[in-house]
């Protein structure tokens, strides 16, 4: 690889805004959460199948039910703003901050 494709590529190199990183995380991480929970109220639940109800061992309070769906619905967007924000971090501290040498 030549130097100035190496100098391309670091340009290239977008830092990631943690706050943005986060908002879309924890929008996803509460929507995907709820529109599970409402799913699952929605349908006859299948002998054997896994039961989402078992997310209450791990998030207080949380249960199969339209109260449960709101509690999930933030559960899931304070969890996706940390994974989001953790990640942006991680990704600019591991990122090369000057062109590729």
């Amino acid at each position: 690889m030549s130097p100035s494709e190496r100098e391309l590529i670091g340009h290239a190199i977008a830092r990631m805004r943690s706050r943005i990183m986060a908002t879309t995380c924890a929008i996803l991480g509460g929507s995907i959460l709820w529109i599970a929970t409402m799913l699952h109220l929605g349908r006859e639940q299948a002998p054997g199948s896994m039961d989402i109800a078992l997310l209450a061992n791990y998030l207080p309070g949380y249960s199969v039910s339209w109260g449960g769906a709101l509690l999930g619905l933030i559960y899931g967007a304070v969890l996706g703003a940390l994974v989001g924000g953790v990640f942006a971090w991680a990704y600019n501290r591991l990122s090369p901050r000057e062109p590729l040498a």
